[in-house]
């Protein structure tokens, strides 16, 4: 309920202070009965860092069941984002300095010294010597909590903040399941109107919070050529109701069905769709969808022909090979996608491509968004394009991607967009500062299983002895032309490094037998499955089926989650939510 009374996009607070300060009971309880034991400063300190460490460690994990990942999970299902500085590495390291006499004084005087600058406004309270949580204002900021039944609900009222939020932690620790479940059944909230703040943290969703989110069902999608499902990641964990899938790759259905098991998805060539009538209408029927009806067509047809590793568009009635399967005219899907899109006739369409089609294939793209934007000479939809780097929204990888945008003319004309140029507002604006490859690998789990291929086929080809080459924990993206300029082989194979977010990841660089591709930072050999998930933004719980090399295909075409997720946001917030609004006004 706090939440949601919140307007802004961030919420900032100092949840795990105590984490660092040591200020739990069991630490100060323990702590006492080592000094009364007669254990010396240094036996103390090692202890009480080990202790900050463990707990930051459990609180970072959002598996652990610490309070912590219960409060980001009711902050998200009222679209906001819970960020604590407290769990950033650098204050970790910066309280780790100090020992518990250090911490322990309620004056705080050490926090005082780190932020004089930034809380200058309480010097009246730091020149009295009193706790910076009191007689600073702090209880009259949240006063309308106090006076807000749903929260201030049990058997006695409470005058202070803080013997109500006492009572609230022993009420959720005895009654989770209850209190998640009133969480789940709150209205879903709009996202804050004002462009929220650069994020540094890295957050790993769950499948479950996939679904969980999806289960909002605030908009409805229906996407084309799906792959593996990276898109409707993003759009599910921005609530959207995905209708159904078509992808013609096989095993790229299969481990879409693996973690949509309850999204129809359909194997068909689109173009058999376009071309049966009986097909396209049965495909409709079978989700209740009426043409008009859809909020979005997502669409993601291959890139290939358009793609730097791509030797341009070739002769298109010469069958060529695409993942599993060999096909006609690869450079001509993207007008089928538009075709199907005339045939539904969504509210908005979005579709992915490389950004090189953009640039290489301007005249193609072109001929794309015109095909979009009339029908017989009369406007149809209004489109544009921009290019995305998912660095820039919370993914650890910086994999550029173009989404082209179109919004049905009559949607627009209630929406205020005049020109293709204003639907550039939609695209939203950049969230995040990059995450390394450190923050998102840091608590990830592996095996053996996941490791040794990767190992073995490092060990066992040549491509050990090329990585070989380069140097372990480099300070920058490094290949081997930057140990040897005159090493003319594997010009992609690039170590990454700790603190940088990884480079885009290619179906033939990631590949298990490849001689190029990105390597992991201190070990010989590419990343692993487990490894590339976390750093394309893709839940680790997320199945890939089909051979090693299919896997690592699957997850190195997808369109990084937190970037469709990000751009269905925005829609929702700028066209959809406020269509509705209008609707029901009239």
């Amino acid at each position: 309920y706090a939440f949601q009374a919140i307007k802004e996009a961030d919420v900032f607070g100092g949840f795990n202070a105590d984490d660092h300060y040591g200020n739990t009971r069991e630490t100060i309880l323990e702590y006492d009965r080592l000094k009364k034991a007669g254990q010396g400063p240094a036996v103390r300190k090692t202890w009480f860092d080990s202790q900050r460490k463990a707990q930051l460690s459990r609180v970072r994990d959002h598996a652990s069941g610490d309070t912590w990942g219960f409060a980001q999970r009711l902050a998200s299902l009222s679209r906001k984002r819970f960020c604590d500085p407290y769990l950033d590495d650098s204050v970790e390291t910066f309280f780790l300095q100090f020992t518990y006499e250090d911490l322990v004084d309620p004056k705080k005087p050490i926090v005082r010294e780190a932020l004089a600058d930034q809380i200058v406004c309480l010097q009246g309270a730091i020149n009295s010597g009193l706790k910076l949580q009191k007689s600073t204002g702090v209880s009259d900021l949240f006063e309308t909590l106090l006076a807000d039944p749903r929260i201030n609900r049990f058997d006695r009222s409470y005058g202070t903040v803080s013997s109500l939020c006492r009572r609230w932690g022993k009420e959720v620790a005895a009654n989770r399941a209850t209190f998640s479940a009133e969480a789940g059944a709150l209205a879903p909230q709009k996202t804050a109107g004002i462009r929220p703040s650069l994020l540094k943290s890295h957050y790993q969703s769950s499948m479950r919070e996939v679904h969980t989110a999806a289960s909002a069902r605030r908009f409805t999608v229906a996407s084309i050529f799906a792959g593996g499902g990276g898109s409707s990641l993003g759009y599910r964990l921005a609530g959207g109701h995905v209708l159904f899938a078509n992808e013609f790759v096989s095993e790229a259905a299969a481990t879409y069905e693996a973690n949509f098991p309850n999204t129809r998805v359909y194997q068909q060539d689109i173009r058999e769709i376009l071309t049966d009538s009986t097909i396209r209408d049965r495909l409709l029927s079978s989700v209740g969808l009426a043409v008009g009806d859809l909020d979005i067509l997502d669409g993601s047809p291959p890139c290939s022909e358009f793609s730097i590793s791509g030797r341009g568009i070739s002769d298109q009635s010469v069958p060529k090979t695409y993942s599993d399967v060999t096909q006609r005219g690869i450079a001509t899907l993207p007008f089928d996608f538009v075709d199907f899109a005339h045939t539904v006739r969504p509210k908005i369409v979005i579709m992915e491509n490389v950004p090189t089609l953009a640039a290489r294939g301007a005249d193609v793209l072109e001929r794309i968004e015109n095909s979009l934007r009339f029908v017989e000479g009369d406007r149809a939809y209004f489109v544009t394009h921009a290019v995305l780097n998912a660095a820039e929204f919370g993914t650890p990888q910086k994999r550029r991607r173009m989404f082209m945008i179109g919004v049905r003319a009559d949607i627009a004309a209630v929406s205020g967009l005049e020109t293709d140029g204003d639907v550039l507002t939609l695209y939203p604006k950049p969230s995040h500062v990059p995450v390394s490859v450190r923050d998102a690998l840091a608590d990830l789990s592996q095996t053996d299983r996941d490791l040794w291929p990767w190992r073995n086929i490092a060990m066992t080809t040549p491509l050990g002895r090329a990585i070989r080459l380069l140097p372990k924990e480099p300070s920058r993206l490094t290949r081997p032309c930057h140990v040897d300029p005159a090493i003319q082989g594997n010009f992609t194979l690039t170590r990454c490094a700790w603190d940088l977010p990884a480079p885009t990841f290619t179906v033939v660089g990631q590949a298990p037998n490849g001689l190029s591709g990105a390597i992991h930072p201190v070990e010989d050999r590419k990343f692993s499955l487990p490894e590339l998930k976390r750093l394309t933004g893709v839940p680790d719980d997320f199945v890939l089926t089909g051979t090693l090399a299919q896997a690592t295909e699957r997850i190195c075409r997808m369109v990084p989650p937190p970037l469709t997720r990000a751009i269905a946001e925005n829609v929702l917030q700028k066209i959809l939510l406020p269509l509705r609004e209008a609707h029901h006004a009239d």
